[in-house]
């Protein structure tokens, strides 16, 4: 996600210079069908690096070197968090040495070792937090709220998803600061300073607008806001232990949290809470953050109630490094003045003991974390230095070197990991995505015919299904250790990079176009009355269409009369091992790896499903987390992955159709491999075998008419198309409120259509199409964030006015 991300913004931002300087118009690509299916290019990419003002860098850096300015970054961002947390200290009174001390514990925590190379931009808040509190005293003390403003402006326009958590950290912050000072009217004065707060804040967000309004809008439409996961009122015991034990250790804990600080700072808080009347407001923090760490709710709280994670911690390690620097400031301010301590040699000398064994402490950390004889938490990345050839030798990159003049509009499928989103970066269209904000609509779809391995940000294929993968236009797979394949597909040649890396690529016989045509609709009534294989088979027949849309549309087009051809096989079970057949249909499983086999008789020329509905699996000892059911069939194999409502990334899925491929010869077994013991239950298991009699004849009813001349441009989609009777034009792009259409020059509305593409009512003739497409919320937030610069500009004109004012009475 992050190298992919940076490379693609670099190029995006030299490709809209490039258009300014050759063709003197300034246009930015909003949109890209390179990323999965077609997605939002600001949206999509904000939360990884479009916000953060340092990535406009990867833009002057080629893709080849693009690794070490990412390397680079992440350096840089540590030195930056650092140069702020050392400025908070500073404003807050702190000696240089406490402030060092405190620095190098806050820079090189358990949180900062662990995100800082995984995820690069987790960095920021670290950057960004000491100076909203620095802005915080600015306000408290009545001086320019400048500094406050504009750091809740860039926090903002960096990522939505930490500046949730600032907001946090910067109200927790001043409700333990406003009791530091003496007070006449407490609860009113209380009122008063969190008025003035929201009033200086506000400004800050508008300026933000311009991307915060949009991201929030595709935020708030995701499934995983929709989805939620089931979290337990206390961690297991073991979290408890490890917390402890993990303080000056770099341990895995589990849930993000982190911590990892050195024995300096456990010694700083035998201090503070030995120290009678004194450090109140520390205390009082300290105990309710290392309170909400021991408690699921704050964790899912903080990471906007979708499941519980403590990426919070940042702010905890920003806590414990503050109360480091502020006993070493009070303890060496006791020492120059005490009678004992007169000789600053020996100052000095303590003072560089102390620094040594923190940095031995830290250097234990980082090599218990990273070492192979540690954690080995290096084997977990890309080799340095190969970054770039590893995304070089992905499958986009094999069907880029063979479909290189097909100049149609395509899309291919693929079944390895390390190509997820590479796609984006050769510019051809796939189906694959794995990015945190997802178009709610393809998962939707995806999730109504019961996709197996579907998170709803991430997805690689279709599971090679012939007749949604022939939806979606899909025109090649690349393959390689998959032995699932579609119907229609021919083997179309191999590639073999010098690397070594490989993929077979097969060409699909019967693709259709970006746009097709439909003469009958589909009810929603009857499609959510269908299982899943008879929703794909029956999407071929007729377009599937909301319902307000129906009422408008239902004396121009008939009613789909679906056929279908799919049929569920009976089985019996043989083989069973280590398995206990249960009263309801389920298996309770006595031994990891156990298995049983169906035996039926299959269908010829026919694809072969296992279908699971209303799955309810429970390995024992293995709450919160998920299985992957080994199956094969005879000529095939496939995996299920089922995630326990108690999974972090659990979207409420229970139903699954599990692919195994098209064979000429009837399959007779599918053996299930069970990866745990425990409980397995279903309401349904059936063998289901989808015969191809009747495909070709739908897949050329549907691209008998189609868009012809297709263009696509920047954030547009023009064609032609001619038709002999009123026909519904199904065009493969993910729908979205930001596209709309022009129908000869008219506009004309888009309606959703088949859960996730577009459609186009259109009558008998010769037609123009125009689709462009403008990100939602966009010009919104432009205007808005010009509001809010207005309003910063008036408070900056109103607090310099003041301070002359107060300037001449002195």
């Amino acid at each position: 996600q992050h190298y992919t991300s940076l490379v693609y913004i670099g190029k995006w931002g030299r490709d809209i210079l490039q258009t300014i300087w050759n063709h003197h118009t300034f246009k930015i690509p909003l949109w890209d069908f390179s990323i999965g299916y077609g997605s939002d290019i600001i949206t999509t990419l904000h939360y990884y690096v479009l916000g953060d003002p340092l990535n406009l860098l990867s833009i002057l850096v080629p893709p080849k070197f693009t690794e070490y300015l990412y390397g680079g970054l992440i350096l840089f961002r540590i030195y930056l968090a650092g140069i702020s947390f050392s400025l908070y200290c500073f404003s807050m009174k702190k000696g240089k040495t406490a402030t060092l001390f405190g620095t190098i514990s806050y820079i090189f925590c358990g949180y900062m070792l662990f995100s800082a190379v995984r995820h690069p931009f987790f960095i920021n808040p670290m950057i960004y937090l000491p100076l909203l509190l620095i802005g915080a005293e600015r306000i408290f003390q009545r001086k320019s709220p400048a500094l406050f403003i504009g750091m809740v402006s860039l926090s903002a326009i960096s990522n939505f998803y930490f500046f949730y958590m600032l907001v946090f950290a910067v109200c927790f912050y001043v409700g333990i600061r406003f009791f530091t000072f003496p007070h006449l009217h407490p609860i009113k004065e209380l009122f008063s300073v969190i008025g003035c707060f929201f009033c200086y804040a506000l400004p800050g967000i508008c300026m933000s607008a311009f991307l915060l309004l949009p991201v929030l809008m595709q935020f708030l439409g995701t499934n995983r806001t929709k989805t939620e996961q089931l979290s337990s009122s206390f961690y297991e015991p073991s979290y408890y232990l490890n917390c402890i034990f993990s303080f000056t250790s770099t341990k895995r804990i589990g849930n993000w949290t982190c911590l990892g600080f050195t024995v300096i700072a456990l010694l700083a808080l035998i201090f503070l809470f030995s120290s009678r009347k004194k450090y109140t407001a520390l205390k009082v923090a300290f105990l309710i953050q290392s309170g909400m760490l021991c408690i699921p709710f704050f964790g899912k709280a903080l990471n906007g109630f979708s499941y519980v994670s403590n990426r919070w911690c940042f702010i905890y390690s920003g806590l414990v490094s503050y109360i480091v620097a502020t006993i070493l400031n009070d303890r060496t301010s006791y020492f120059r003045t005490s009678a004992v301590w007169k000789k600053s040699r020996a100052q000095r000398i303590f003072t560089a003991c102390l620094l040594l064994v923190m940095c031995f402490n830290l250097a234990l950390n980082g090599y218990y974390l990273f070492h192979p004889n540690g954690q080995d938490y290096a084997s977990h990345f890309v080799d340095f230095g190969k970054a770039f050839d590893t995304v070089q030798t992905t499958a986009p990159k094999a069907v880029l070197q063979k479909a290189s003049s097909d100049d149609s509009f395509f899309r291919f499928e693929l079944d390895d990991n390390i190509s997820l989103n590479t796609a984006a970066l050769f510019g051809i269209n796939g189906t694959q995505y794995y990015w945190s904000l997802e178009n709610h609509n393809i998962s939707d779809y995806l999730m109504d015919l019961s996709l197996n391995r579907l998170r709803v940000f991430k997805y690689k294929n279709i599971d090679h299904r012939t007749f949604p993968n022939a939806l979606a236009s899909v025109k090649y797979i690349a393959q390689s250790d998959s032995n699932v394949l579609p119907y229609g597909y021919t083997k179309y040649d191999t590639v073999t990079f010098p690397q070594g890396t490989s993929y077979e690529l097969y060409k699909n016989s019967y693709t259709l176009p970006l746009g097709y045509t439909y003469t009958s609709y589909l009810s929603q009534k009857d499609y959510r009355n269908m299982s899943p294989e008879l929703r794909q088979e029956a999407l071929l027949q007729g377009i599937l269409l909301e319902d307000q849309d129906i009422e408008t549309l239902a004396s121009s087009y008939p009613k789909t009369k679906a056929s279908f051809t799919s049929q569920s096989i009976d089985y019996t079970i043989k083989n069973i091992t280590d398995i206990e057949l249960l009263s309801d249909g389920g298996f309770e499983v006595k031994k990891a790896g156990a298995s049983l086999t169906l035996h039926f008789s299959g269908l010829p020329k026919s694809e072969t499903y296992l279908s699971f509905r209303g799955a309810n699996f429970s390995a024992k000892n293995q709450i919160g987390k998920k299985f992957i059911l080994k199956i094969a069939s005879n000529e095939s194999k496939n995996k299920l992955e089922y995630l326990s409502p108690y999974y972090k990334y659990y979207s409420g899925q229970k139903n699954f159709l599990v692919h195994l491929g098209y064979h000429k010869n009837p399959q007779s077994d599918i053996t299930i491999t069970f990866p745990k013991k425990g409980s397995y239950h279903f309401k349904d298991l059936q063998v289901i075998c989808q015969p191809m009699k009747n495909y070709k004849e739908h897949i050329q009813k549907l691209r008998e008419t189609s868009l012809k001349q297709e263009e696509i441009g920047t954030n547009s989609v023009k064609g032609s198309i001619q038709l002999s009777q009123d026909k519904i034009l199904c065009l493969s792009i993910p729908y979205s409120k930001g596209w709309t259409a022009m129908v000869d020059g008219k506009k004309t509305p888009l309606f959703k259509a088949n859960v996730m593409y577009m459609a186009l009512p259109l009558r008998a003739g010769s037609h123009k199409i125009e689709l462009s497409y403008h990100t939602p919320g966009l010009k919104l937030g432009v205007y808005i964030s010009c509001v809010g610069f207005v309003i910063f500009l008036i408070i900056l004109y109103r607090n310099r006015s003041r301070t002359l004012t107060l300037d001449s009475m002195d």
